[in-house]
């Protein structure tokens, strides 16, 4: 698998809808990997208009909380409207992008029709190919039911914000023995983030890295205000490419 497919089947993973179209979960995780430089909402009204896109047939929109308390618009889209949506953009991200949806659709399509790799020698060995098919089968269409906006998609990105909790960043550039607690010291090592954990200001300037800020009671003290640091999906690019140097 290309290594920016893998980086892509966490950002935008593909499900089956109700009416058995594939769909993924967040037009907002798209643009940030597309790394539009038009605000989010005008964008996706601007090429909705263009290019005739249907709500309830191509795309269907999602309010979310956002950190601020005010609803934020997303919206999940079909694999046909985001492959066109890639393709418009004329970049390499947009390129990527079209070709990771048509490779994950083969894909899909040659679990479902794959034939045994070669007849077996006897019936019990029938019986297990049998079985071993079942079964991945059965492991792959519940990975497919796992991939909900408020489900899966949320345990590695925000769907408010589009941004990936540093654990998932350590999971999905799968560096040996390297966790949370690894990685935010080799980031500080590397004069990525600060002595805090928190992004330098060219870091958050260069759309890699984003603070959530979070207010707490901290008791006599009162309230106060913590920073979580979050990897933008451009800064998980960023990190693959740094760490892996394969991207």
């Amino acid at each position: 698998m290309e290594p920016q497919f893998e980086i892509l089947q966490t950002l935008l993973p593909i499900r089956k809808s109700k009416t058995g179209k594939d769909v993924t979960p967040s037009a907002r995780a798209l643009y940030n990997y597309l790394e539009v430089k038009t605000p989010f909402t005008t964008w996706l009204a601007r090429r909705v208009e263009e290019y005739g896109f249907v709500e309830g047939k191509d795309f269907l929109t999602i309010l979310e909380e956002s950190t601020g308390g005010r609803p934020e618009s997303d919206a999940a889209l079909t694999v046909d409207m985001a492959k066109e949506l890639g393709m418009v953009e004329k970049t390499a991200n947009g390129r990527t992008v079209r070709q990771y949806f048509i490779w994950a659709e083969n894909k899909l399509k040659e679990l479902a029709t794959a034939p045994p790799a070669h007849l077996p020698a006897d019936f019990a060995t029938a019986l297990r190919l049998l079985a071993d098919s079942v079964e991945e089968k059965a492991r792959m269409q519940h990975q497919i039911e796992e991939m909900e906006p408020k489900a899966a998609f949320t345990d590695a990105v925000s769907v408010s914000t589009g941004c990936i909790p540093m654990s998932a960043v350590a999971k999905y550039l799968k560096m040996p023995n390297v966790g949370r607690t690894k990685l935010f010291r080799m980031l500080r090592e590397d004069r990525v983030l600060q002595g805090n954990n928190e992004p330098y200001a060219s870091q958050i300037a260069s759309g890699h890295f984003e603070v959530q800020l979070q207010a707490f009671e901290a008791g006599s003290k009162g309230r106060r205000t913590a920073g979580t640091t979050r990897c933008t999906p451009k800064g998980l690019i960023y990190l693959a490419k740094k760490y892996k140097q394969s991207v």
